[in-house]
């Protein structure tokens, strides 16, 4: 509701002026309403798993129906009517990195710095069955990421002295996924999996160097670190066909259960 803020007034023009400020303010109101927000579809995986996740940007929910269903909707195992055993690998990347300045000496000698990461092979198998002639069910072995980042420096100081330092991590996770598939009705799919998920980190340091020549003092330093940790989540998920071209997926997965 708006009211006019000057009521005494008697001129026209006064009267008018808020009634069209207050037109124009409600059409504003009711446009921001009616403009939709955009939509984004997409992935929070680092890497596609499966082949066909790997085509098509892991945008696979509605459609999968490779041994990579337990991972993404197990509603797309049910589209399997006989023994499959699905396997893929991929080498997506690595980033070179060359710099100066990690190691310096009190004169300003800086080192040469190298800086490589791995985006590893990630990789799935899985083998499914049919149990009956709606049921299926799928074991699968998962590795949505896999690094390993290496950090290499060298410096030769002014007093003839050398150093080096190397840093290493590397990160990988497994996920075992138990699944079942269940044909509900011709067009319309049910599933679930169960999850664990096994994540291991290992970082290893090195820091050595001293005096070449004559002089064979020498220092050295190492040490590496290893975590490991265990988890647990169910992952539901549905595939309707609703028509022949047209197909609707969603699933749905629990916070994960740490385990350690």
């Amino acid at each position: 509701m708006c009211a006019d803020p000057r009521p005494h007034q008697k001129s026209k023009t006064n009267r008018k002026l808020p009634a069209i400020l207050c037109q124009r303010g409600q059409a504003l109101l009711l446009s921001s309403l009616l403009i939709a927000s955009p939509a984004f579809a997409g992935n929070a995986d680092e890497i596609p798993v499966g082949s066909q996740a790997s085509l098509v940007s892991a945008a696979v929910t509605a459609t999968i129906a490779d041994g990579a269903a337990g991972y993404y909707n197990p509603a797309g195992l049910a589209h399997n009517h006989r023994p499959t055993l699905d396997a893929s690998a991929s080498v997506y990347g690595i980033r070179l990195v060359n710099s100066t300045g990690l190691l310096e000496d009190q004169v300003g000698t800086k080192s040469d710095t190298d800086f490589i990461d791995w985006v590893l092979i990630p990789s799935a198998v899985a083998y499914t069955r049919e149990v009956s002639p709606r049921l299926n069910l799928s074991f699968g072995v998962f590795v949505p990421r896999a690094t390993d980042t290496v950090l290499r420096a060298r410096l030769r100081t002014f007093d003839g002295a050398e150093w080096r330092n190397t840093a290493r991590v590397e990160n990988t996770d497994y996920h075992f996924t138990l699944s079942g598939g269940y044909a509900a009705l011709p067009n319309l799919r049910l599933g679930a999996s169960l999850v664990v998920i096994y994540s291991t980190q290992i970082e290893s340091y090195q820091f050595a160097g001293g005096q070449t020549g004559l002089d064979t003092s020498t220092f050295g330093f190492s040490e590496t670190y290893e975590s490991s940790q265990y988890g647990m989540a169910m992952l539901f998920g549905v595939q309707w066909d609703i028509t022949k071209d047209l197909v609707f997926g969603a699933s749905v997965r629990t916070p994960t259960l740490s385990l350690y």
